[in-house]
């Protein structure tokens, strides 16, 4: 009996050993703004585990069998300038083990990126990315980057300078480019012989580091007979614009900045392109009182792109385009260098501010005739007697009725009548204000068409690239 026993025990089975586990806690750190980052996906690979960390940047795995391990992590404000899947290999142990993960310092990325002769100053910043076939969506190589700003050079007396930098993408279409200001606006604009993108303003930011990807084609292309960019595509548009409450806005201007197109939303608050040309451009929505808001596109062979605004009844302004003295934005640089030629006669911002309203700001404009209608502010050329061409923040207002804000050519005189615009501007919301009595000096490229006979009216907001 007791041979059948032990017998019968042996033929069992044994019992497997217990497994050892071990808990990972750490913290995950982004190194480009020395800050903790809440809300981080850490992945564990094998077994699969997914946690997020917390408010304070915290996260806790437990129950990982004891050996090697990878974790990976990426994060919403890391994907958004194109950095993402970090990982880091380690050996679990038994009990609790600490980690800390975070992204590489921007040293490490400059050092990894950058010519070794390139030293990263205080402001230094990079971008990097791929630029595209729009039709293909094939990565495109020996196409030129280019990025410009404006700075101030002392060196000789005040004056501005355009400051260019470019960069090539290689065999697999990326590029990159370094020393790159990273807190003001930057024109870029990619091209080659055969193939252009619109051009864009590019804002890097605090975290210096930014991936901007391009799409490019021959509908981008400037045409050798009239120095000017062709306007027929392929693509085509459409979205709504909306308020803060998910309300329709009626009316709201609708642009394309790089091909000068412009639409208007209907009563439903909807708009549409046709015929636009494929590759990376700019599109801005903006109505009077709420603002204006600029967004990025990618416009592809594929399908109509659907793009839709939410305007709120007071509009966040993007970064400031300048810094000191000695960096401007376009739309500064350009009213600078306008004033110094002194063609027009200019007020400026401290001159604006002390008038109660538009009317009074206006009025201290020799050559103008300025007075109140029924429908808001008639502004008149005194020696003409007729509306000089009113551009806000570089968008020319409607005249005569029609749907367009861009003059056709042939019908550059517009005929006396009220700007609610104007009227509906507060003074401290304007920068600077210019006025052409004729054409000497007049920057036509704001009229796109004949020169304006009855002069020109530029308005500069808060709103615009100053």
């Amino acid at each position: 009996m007791l041979l059948a026993s032990v017998a019968a025990r042996a033929s069992q089975p044994a019992a497997p050993a217990s497994r050892a586990y071990g808990t990972i806690r750490g913290t995950v750190y982004d190194s480009l703004s020395h800050a903790v980052i809440a809300g981080a996906v850490v992945e564990l690979e094998s077994p699969a585990r997914v946690v997020q960390t917390d408010r304070r940047g915290a996260f806790t795995i437990d129950r990982v069998p004891i050996g090697a391990h990878r974790l990976t992590f990426s994060a919403p404000a890391l994907d958004s300038i194109g950095l993402f899947g970090f990982a880091r290999n380690l050996d679990v142990r038994e009990g609790d083990q600490r980690v800390a993960l975070a992204t590489p310092s921007f040293q490490t990325l400059y050092r990894s990126v950058c010519a070794p002769a390139e030293v990263a100053t205080k402001d230094s910043a990079i971008v990097f990315g791929t630029v595209y076939d729009a039709r293909t969506r094939r990565p495109a190589p020996g196409v030129s980057v280019q990025f410009s700003w404006y700075a101030m050079d002392a060196s000789s007396g005040p004056q501005l300078l355009r400051v260019m930098r470019q960069a090539t993408t290689d065999s697999v279409g990326n590029y990159g480019r370094c020393g790159l200001p990273d807190d003001l606006a930057l024109q870029s604009q990619a091209a080659s012989a055969t193939s252009a993108s619109g051009s864009i303003a590019t804002v890097i930011g605090e975290a210096r580091v930014l991936r901007r990807d391009l799409y490019v084609s021959d509908e981008f292309l400037v045409d050798s007979a009239t120095g000017a960019t062709r306007s027929n595509g392929s693509g085509m548009i459409r979205g709504t614009v909306r308020d803060e409450k998910g309300g329709p806005l009626v009316n709201a201007l609708v642009v394309l900045l790089a091909s000068d197109r412009t639409a208007r939303t209907d009563s439903l608050g909807v708009y549409r392109f046709t015929g636009v040309p494929l590759g990376t451009q700019e599109l801005s929505v903006r109505q009077v009182g709420r603002g204006a808001l600029y967004r990025m596109i990618d416009v592809t062979g594929e399908a109509p792109l659907e793009e839709s605004f939410t305007l709120p009844q007071s509009t966040v302004l993007a970064t400031v385009n300048v810094r000191g003295v000695r960096r401007l934005g376009s739309d500064q640089a350009e009213y600078l260098a306008r004033q110094r030629h002194g063609f027009g006669r200019y007020v400026n911002q401290a001159e604006i501010a002390k008038r109660p309203d538009m009317a009074a700001a206006l009025q201290q404009i020799a050559g103008l005739n300025v007075r109140r209608g029924s429908g808001g502010l008639v502004v008149d050329n005194r020696r003409y007697g007729c509306q000089p061409l009113i551009v806000l923040d570089g968008f020319p207002e409607s005249g005569g009725g029609g749907s367009s804000t861009i003059p056709r050519a042939g019908a550059a005189t517009m005929p006396s009548g009220p700007s609610l615009t104007l009227d509906a501007l507060n003074p401290r919301d304007v920068l600077a204000i210019e006025y052409y009595a004729g054409v000497a000096g007049m920057p036509l490229k704001y009229s796109f068409g004949d020169a304006p006979r009855c002069g020109m009216l530029l308005v500069w907001t808060v709103f615009s690239r100053w």
